[in-house]
């Protein structure tokens, strides 16, 4: 008897370790009804044609370096479809384009000498009648020909750009009064600074208000998901996140997830000193993009709208990989090669419907690329090396099998050792 069980158990074990390694291989996949193809991460897949949100690149204060920042000079020469500006009130409560409150730094007079004093102590007219130096200013810029400029002239004379006014809670209410206009309104972007509360409550009173930003600096995501909540409730299409802790909660997936659901759009800017340490340039750009934000301020237009195209031209050449690898869908090929594929395609299209920074493109370029050639390399191989890929359910499925023969083996033996006892 015990000959013969030997040989049986180990017959046993071949037969069922054969039909472990070699029954998924000529099983042909459904992704349809494949529980896998519905994993969590990939569930969403995106047609290839939809149109993906745009990344819109915000010139700081217009082409600053070439001219002076904030005139309507620069906002005109900028090479971007938004250019921020700042607001300063005059005496005569009129938003006037102006960053300091202070005219040392930019203004001078008609005899080019620097004009000392408030912005708030002239009125609107009298401060038209100064003049701007030359870029940043500062006692080493020329003074130039360009004059100071009022809000409402900016919006009403520049009509192929959006501006995005900063405005603080205490301004928001003037600003209005000046551009909350139906002419005007389309071309504007208040981006508001100080409690969200406030701002929503002075928006609140008007029947209709431009599109308005609201902003957050800081590190407290309550604080961060309060703001997302209250902008949803209020109707309002985006925010500005920022921080200069480098790992900030504003960089969660979580945090842009949250937003995404909400409909809101994120705004970032790399030039205020709350961009997380993250630079101003290649780097800097891919890596905001990739977290999300869409709407991105910056000091080097030129150089981010070269990059926003590159990203775009990844974006159709990797549809255009999606459509040219379609065919491996139909295959019969291993199990897990086929639902590595297939993540790879459902990544793919969702990233192309989606914000998405160039090395992501690149990244699921590489991993399409890659599944693809495992499927060239299974159809390739031979039938013998095919049977014998390994994967997570043939090894529990051979685990099993040896446990199922271990406790064979054990209970014969038992029951030989029961019978000579009996005997």
């Amino acid at each position: 008897m015990k000959r013969v069980l030997k040989p049986l158990s180990l017959l046993l074990t071949l037969c069922l370790l054969l039909c472990s390694v070699t029954l998924p291989v000529f099983a042909s996949v459904d992704t349809n009804n494949d529980p896998m193809g519905s994993d969590s991460e990939t569930e969403v897949v995106q047609e290839e044609q939809q149109t993906a949100p745009e990344i819109i690149v915000c010139a700081n204060m217009g082409d600053w370096r070439e001219l002076p920042e904030n005139s309507i000079d620069a906002i005109r020469a900028a090479q971007a479809a938004y250019v921020s500006v700042n607001v300063q009130l005059s005496k005569d409560n009129v938003p006037m384009l102006l960053t300091d409150k202070t005219l040392d730094r930019m203004c001078v007079d008609k005899d080019g000498k620097t004009v000392h004093g408030s912005v708030a102590d002239f009125t609107a007219k009298e401060l038209q009648a100064m003049f701007l130096r030359n870029c940043a200013g500062g006692s080493n810029q020329l003074p130039t020909q360009i004059a100071v400029s009022k809000l409402e002239d900016a919006v009403s004379t520049i009509l192929d750009k959006v501006l995005v006014v900063d405005v603080t809670v205490k301004q928001l209410k003037a600003v209005l009064s000046a551009v909350n206009k139906d002419t005007l309104r389309p071309r504007i972007l208040l981006r508001v600074s100080g409690k969200p509360a406030d701002a929503i409550d002075i928006l609140a009173q008007e029947d209709t208000v431009p599109n308005t930003v609201l902003k957050y600096d800081g590190n407290v995501i309550f604080r961060v998901n309060s703001l997302i909540k209250k902008a949803a409730k209020s109707g309002l299409h985006t925010i500005q996140l920022g921080t200069k802790n480098h790992h900030g909660v504003i960089f969660y997936p979580s945090v842009t997830r949250r937003a995404q659901k909400q409909k809101l759009s994120l705004m970032f800017s790399m030039t205020d000193g709350y961009s997380g340490r993250r630079q101003d340039n290649l780097v800097g750009w891919d890596d905001v993009i990739s977290r999300g934000y869409s709407l991105i301020e910056t000091d080097d237009a030129e150089g981010l709208s070269a990059y926003v195209s590159r990203c775009e031209q990844a974006r159709l050449a990797l549809q255009q990989q999606i459509r040219s690898v379609s065919h491996y869908a139909d295959g019969s090929y291993p199990k897990d090669l086929k639902y590595a594929y297939t993540k790879a395609v459902q990544q793919a299209k969702a990233l192309c419907g989606s914000v998405a920074s160039e090395s992501q493109f690149a990244e699921a370029s590489t991993n399409l690329t890659n599944a693809c050639r495992a499927l060239d390399q299974a159809g390739s191989t031979s039938t013998a090396a095919s049977l014998f890929h390994l994967s997570a359910g043939r090894i529990i499925t051979v685990v099993l099998c040896f446990a199922a023969v271990l406790a064979a083996q054990i209970f014969f033996f038992k029951r030989r050792k029961t019978g000579k006892t009996q005997a």
